[in-house]
């Protein structure tokens, strides 16, 4: 998705990267806090973060997910099945995710053989930048997922089973 500032050994701040994914979303969930944007820790082994946006004409859901290779260098951005289509759509649908793909660097639409979208994207990330490139990458991805979906309008409607899946299990995990 993008990459921000800094060095490999150090990502401009004079403190080591070799941090682990957990450690990566740590910092940068103590951002959000401080920011005070809500969010879930959806799974704590593997570092997977959902974030929900009530936007202007439609809702989205971005999971962001920390690599874990030590050190943790790169957060991946998906919104699996935003979106679905019939079957028998797929090939206009091909073309406009096609025309998406061309208009939006920062993000790559695809769909499956069953009709059901999904985005994609990921960022380089370093111990000094991760709070502010994670979360500029978030709201993009999101902004951008909503304008997907108005240019799918006819094509393909958001997947609302989907993202009431993936908000049960959010507020699943917090009564644990």
């Amino acid at each position: 998705m993008a990459l921000f500032g800094g060095n490999k050994k150090t990502g401009g701040s004079g403190v080591s990267t070799s941090i682990d994914a957990k450690g990566m979303r740590n910092i940068w969930c103590r951002h959000m806090d401080a920011k005070g944007v809500k969010y879930s820790v959806l799974d704590e082994d593997d570092n997977i973060v959902l974030l929900s946006f009530g936007g202007k004409k439609f809702d989205t859901i971005v999971l962001a997910d920390f690599d874990e290779n030590v050190p943790c260098e790169s957060v991946h951005f998906n919104s699996q099945h935003f979106a679905k289509c019939d079957k028998s759509n797929l090939p206009a649908v091909i073309i406009k995710l096609n025309e998406l793909n061309r208009r939006f660097r920062w993000v790559k639409f695809w769909v499956d053989e069953e009709g059901h979208l999904t985005a994609d994207g990921d960022c380089m990330v370093y111990p000094a930048s991760v709070a502010e490139c994670v979360t500029h990458c978030c709201f993009r991805f999101s902004n951008i997922l909503e304008d997907a979906l108005e240019a799918l309008k006819g094509y393909a409607e958001p997947d609302e089973e989907t993202a009431q899946a993936l908000k049960l299990a959010a507020v699943l995990k917090k009564l644990k």
